[in-house]
């Protein structure tokens, strides 16, 4: 690939990029919580830019009914007693 001027590189497995010491040196990969799967490895927030540096929020979507006070309380108005009669109805 090199003698003809085509761009390429070595393509890394799982366990290429959780030893490699570039990557280690990043911290390119990174662990996180998750209330399902205990601690996760996952990529990191690229670029690392020294002004404005990313952070990760949360590791994966939001578990089925977390956002359920928000929405139907803030977006449609419901009261809190609306909301705890739908859930002990089991429909939220």
């Amino acid at each position: 690939m090199e003698q003809h001027g085509v761009p390429a590189g070595k393509i890394f497995t799982t366990e290429d990029m959780m030893d490699n010491a570039q990557y280690k040196a990043r911290q390119s990969i990174t662990k996180v919580e998750h209330s399902e799967y205990d601690n996760l490895y996952m990529q990191n927030v690229t670029p690392k830019l020294s002004e404005t540096p990313g952070k990760i929020s949360w590791a994966g979507s939001p578990e089925m009914g977390s956002h359920n006070t928000e929405i139907y309380g803030d977006i449609l108005g419901k009261s809190s007693a609306d909301i705890k009669s739908l859930k002990d109805a089991d429909v939220i």
